[in-house]
């Protein structure tokens, strides 16, 4: 039987701030897969699960990440398919904070069941403004987005984006959920028990 091998990244955090020192922690991870490649050993696929970035609400930091390390990795890694969700970090605080009344706090007061939350859901996946508020803080991300991960999704929403790998004879699917779309990116365990991911029309996605 085949076996897939899986680089597995998140929480780089990158910031102009920190750039020198996340430097050489990229480069220490480049000389790692060189090193691997020479023992024959080469990732299938690579996922980054979350926080890409410092703050999400700076867009060049999305450009700073894309060049210092997505295009190192992709390069070093032969171009193999990328896969990336968003984490807390990768939002933006200030939208948030600015509509929290009314935004946050509504979303908190309404989606307390599976059913509302599945109807939200719908919204999302049908692309009402409706939904278009709660979604604001991934802006910036959304927008990165086409240039953080090049790789075609087979089926897309800002929740749920799903993927065909073909890779060592194998045809794998691969789903990248969102639940950073709920987080306020606040500190002291603010966000707990808040991310909320749909079943019904999720589970329907990802069988399609």
């Amino acid at each position: 039987m085949a076996v897939l091998t899986i680089l597995h990244l998140s929480d780089l955090h990158m910031a102009e701030s920190k750039l020198q020192d996340q430097k050489i922690v990229v480069t220490a991870l480049l000389d790692d897969l060189d090193r691997l490649r020479k023992d024959d050993v080469r990732p299938d696929l690579v996922i980054f699960s979350g926080d890409l970035v410092e703050a999400g609400g700076r867009p060049t930091a999305f450009e700073l990440a894309q060049t210092n390390f997505i295009d190192l990795i992709c390069k070093q890694t032969e171009a193999v398919p990328f896969v990336i969700v968003p984490g807390n970090h990768d939002i933006t605080r200030d939208t948030v904070r600015a509509a929290v009344g009314y935004v946050e706090l509504g979303l908190k007061a309404s989606l307390k069941t599976v059913d509302k939350l599945n109807e939200f859901v719908e919204l999302v996946q049908l692309g009402s403004p409706a939904a278009a508020s709660a979604l604001e803080r991934l802006s910036f991300y959304e927008k990165s987005f086409p240039t953080l991960s090049p790789l075609a999704p087979k089926s897309s929403s800002p929740l749920l984006r799903t993927y065909i790998i073909n890779a060592k004879g194998l045809s794998i699917g691969v789903a990248g959920f969102n639940t950073a779309w709920r987080c306020t990116g606040e500190p002291h365990d603010a966000d707990r028990n808040s991310l909320l991911l749909g079943s019904e029309r999720l589970t329907l996605r990802l069988m399609t």
